[in-house]
């Protein structure tokens, strides 16, 4: 389960519990069953932790170049502190 999606998932947890919605209503809005839903929320619960996000990626080892074009280009991608492409294109 990706990050953004076990976010979205503690925050229907805590909608569940609230009362304002049912366990099969949030199943729905995540496009799975509520099956799969319950099964994730009591694992969250006991601090089951994701393995992918342990898993080595194609960005390790890259650390130092990619905040060095982070500070080129901005966190957005628009161009540097000016708003311009470092690069003069």
């Amino acid at each position: 389960m990706t990050r953004r999606r076990q976010e979205k998932v503690r925050m229907i947890d805590d909608v569940i519990r609230s009362g304002s919605i049912w366990g099969r209503q949030a199943a729905a809005a995540l496009g799975g069953t509520e099956g799969a839903l319950r099964n994730r929320r009591r694992r969250l619960a006991e601090g089951a932790r994701d393995g992918h996000a342990e898993q080595t990626t194609a960005l390790d080892g890259y650390e130092d170049a990619l905040a060095a074009v982070v500070e080129a280009f901005g966190p957005d991608g628009a161009g540097g502190p000016s708003g311009e492409c470092p690069t003069g294109a």
